[in-house]
């Protein structure tokens, strides 16, 4: 860590906090997974059945003071936290569902996860066609945040990606998901090798 700290500069942003940029790379390149903590995980699991067609490849529950500290979910007291799990393994990353209950506290509350927020995070799940299915997520029950949206030179002022379609929707938790098919730069290599 104190190479990091070492070879770090540090800036200012318009809030007057200090932020530390490194000046060295890692070469991490592959994702693996991304979490969402959720407040019921049978509900969850069901959700996220709905939407992939699939089962969780494994579930779990663990607990112990040093998860706490070692996933960040606790302060620098030592305090058990008990997280019950569910990884959806879909073709290029694994999803964890996760609800984490902290010893002596309340359950977690209900997430905030506008794009206009400073640290949202969004999930995108890729579709060849994305108008069928926005019809059939609409025809189950999904809500989305508005129509689908196809970007445009003449409406968005776009000169990459022209033609990506994209909507919007939440999880129960309200976890901020998005539908993409994806046209130019955002195609990934994978996708353009077919």
């Amino acid at each position: 860590m104190n190479e990091i700290e070492d070879k770090s500069s540090t800036s200012s942003t318009n809030d007057s906090k200090q932020v530390t940029h490194p000046q060295i790379t890692f070469g991490l390149v592959t994702l693996n997974h991304f979490g969402i903590s959720v407040q019921d995980l049978d509900r969850s699991i069901a959700f996220y059945r709905a939407l992939t067609g699939q089962d969780p490849t494994a579930t779990g529950t663990w607990s112990s003071t040093g998860l706490d500290r070692a996933a960040g979910i606790g302060d620098s007291r030592s305090m058990r936290a008990t997280i019950r799990w569910a990884t959806f393994r879909i073709n290029n990353v694994n999803i964890d569902l996760l609800q984490v209950k902290k010893e002596k506290e309340p359950d977690l509350s209900w997430a905030r996860h506008s794009l206009g927020e400073l640290g949202a995070m969004h999930v995108c799940f890729e579709v060849k066609d994305l108008e069928p299915v926005f019809k059939r997520m609409q025809d189950a029950g999904i809500k989305f945040h508005g129509p689908f949206h196809r970007v445009s030179r003449d409406e968005d002022g776009a000169e990459d990606g022209i033609g990506t379609v994209v909507a919007s929707f939440d999880g129960p938790d309200g976890e901020r998901l998005e539908l993409i098919a994806p046209q130019g730069p955002f195609v990934r290599a994978e996708r353009r090798a077919e």
